[in-house]
């Protein structure tokens, strides 16, 4: 994959404002050839590192199926990450170059240097795009619905605000941020000051 898009513009100035934007929103750093093969370096050693504390385990106990196996999907993970990782456009990445071309540099730069950060997230709210500096960018319009998240973490109930994703700037749902709250109360309140930020009347609800 390529470090960068072929921009569809030749002006020294908007190719400025795409660097910022690349750079605030880790685009390059993430996607890149250099950013995919520390990707892949990272997932082979972490891999292997799982591997060696699963095989050490086994020494120490006579029933070793279990860590045997874990040892086997550790290694396959990493191996599948070196192998495969990358092999395909990302679609953050596609999504993010087709904004890029249909809105332009300027008009995206512009809304980013005045975006609002979600406390506690690694979301940037403009007045016309979402920035994710965890490498991706929507379209504000394009948020379907914003709503409470419960997710499974080791048998424990997880909640987050999230957020549906439909329409030219990408498909599916996006983490906004955990709620923290100790009771439910406590996590709608937490909620409600995420979902006000959007001057969203979505529906509260729970997927």
């Amino acid at each position: 994959m390529k470090s960068k898009m072929e921009l569809p513009f030749t002006g020294e100035s908007e190719k400025e404002m795409y660097g910022e934007i690349d750079r605030f929103l880790g685009m390059s750093a993430r996607y890149s050839s250099a950013g995919i093969w520390r990707a892949k370096i990272a997932g082979l050693a972490g891999g292997l590192i799982f591997a060696v504390v699963f095989y050490v385990g086994m020494q120490y106990t006579e029933d070793k199926t279990k860590l045997m196996v874990l040892m086997i999907i550790s290694l396959l993970f990493g191996l599948s990450m070196l192998c495969f990782y990358g092999s395909k456009p990302f679609p953050a990445m596609i999504n993010f170059q087709k904004v890029v071309e249909e809105d332009g540099a300027e008009r995206i730069y512009s809304d980013m240097k005045t975006a609002r950060r979600i406390n506690g997230s690694s979301i940037y709210l403009g007045s016309e795009y979402v920035f994710d500096t965890d490498g991706q960018l929507f379209r504000l319009c394009d948020v379907k619905n914003v709503y409470i998240k419960e997710m499974d973490n080791k048998g424990l109930k997880v909640y987050y605000a999230a957020m549906d994703i439909s329409g030219g700037s990408g498909d599916g749902f996006v983490i906004i941020k955990r709620l923290t709250g100790r009771n439910e109360e406590k996590r709608i309140q937490q909620f409600m000051e995420v979902k006000k930020l959007f001057a969203f009347d979505g529906r509260y609800a729970r997927n």
